[in-house]
């Protein structure tokens, strides 16, 4: 079995040339939670390109909620993905989800479940996986649902090694997840990480994706700086200076270098560095390189 990774914005900005470096061999990532602008993953779109540019085969998941459109959802899923529909197929994510007031509850049928596979395959020309566990298994008549072996499994079951049972009426499962405690740092981030298993080899899985593990060019790129400091300002100019500037960078931040070459100024005995502000292609600060405040990575 190969292992692999999901993810969504609550594992934060993840180090995706780590996750490589430490094993992952293909990763799902959450696109969206129904249908609402509010409710698309902050992070997919960096985790996408981030994993293609790591060259970890990509598969994008979908959170269906049974109390909107099914087809705007399944319309809305493949727009978020922007004409890159990934190397692994994408899925139907099926749980039972309640609003914490009370307010919205989402319990999607078999119907739903089989309008929106057949609504993304008609955009993508990929068939779906399903993702699917306990509440899948709690669904009347879902052991009878002949229909649903047009689509590949993804088991959602956390137990011990050879004792994961397959909902019905599959007979086998393609992935499966395993755990939803493993440790954040294999990616970089601080907290707990969902785990998952490719049912085969490598080799299998390069099949399964149509060939060769993606690669993406190798291009250089800039040192990463990490900030160290609750709190670093970010100076126009590589000089010290009394007051308050525009930019503070947070604790934990993570920010490339440029190519300047960094500056001694002897009044302040400071190093200066300078790095590029996020999102911000055109913007760039000085920032002290004193092993207090930032660490190269």
């Amino acid at each position: 079995m190969i292992p692999g990774i999901d993810v969504s914005h609550h594992q934060g900005e993840i180090d995706w040339d780590l996750a490589k470096t430490n094993g992952t061999k293909f990763a799902f990532m959450r696109t969206s939670f129904g249908l609402a602008e509010v409710d698309k993953d902050t992070q997919f779109k960096r985790n996408w390109a981030e994993a293609k540019r790591a060259g970890i085969p990509r598969g994008a998941y979908h959170f269906l909620l049974s109390y909107q459109s099914i087809t705007a959802q399944a319309r809305w899923f493949v727009e978020l993905m922007g004409g890159d529909f990934g190397e692994l197929p994408p899925v139907c994510d099926v749980e039972y989800w309640k609003r914490s007031d009370g307010k919205y509850e989402s319990n999607p049928t078999l119907a739903q479940i089989k309008q929106f596979c057949e609504k993304v395959k008609e955009l993508t020309g990929k068939t779906p996986i399903i993702y699917a566990g306990g509440y899948w298994k709690g669904l009347a008549s879902a052991k009878d649902a002949l229909w649903a072996l047009e689509y590949d499994h993804w088991l959602a079951q956390y137990t011990t090694m050879g004792f994961e049972t397959p909902c019905k009426p599959w007979a086998s499962w393609k992935f499966w997840q395993w755990s939803e405690k493993g440790d954040g740092a294999l990616i970089g981030i601080k907290g707990n990480l969902d785990l998952d298993y490719f049912n085969g080899a490598l080799e299998d899985l390069e099949a399964y994706i149509g060939g060769e593990i993606p690669q993406e060019p190798t291009v250089p790129q800039p040192k990463r700086v990490k900030i160290i400091s609750p709190f670093l300002r970010g100076r126009s100019t590589p000089r010290y200076f009394e007051g308050t500037s525009a930019v503070i960078f947070e604790q934990g931040q993570i920010l490339y270098r440029t190519d300047e070459e960094p500056v001694y100024e002897s009044a302040s005995s400071i190093t200066w560095i300078q790095v590029q502000i996020p999102d911000c292609p055109c913007c760039a600060k000085w920032i002290s390189s004193n092993p207090k405040y930032t660490m190269e990575l």
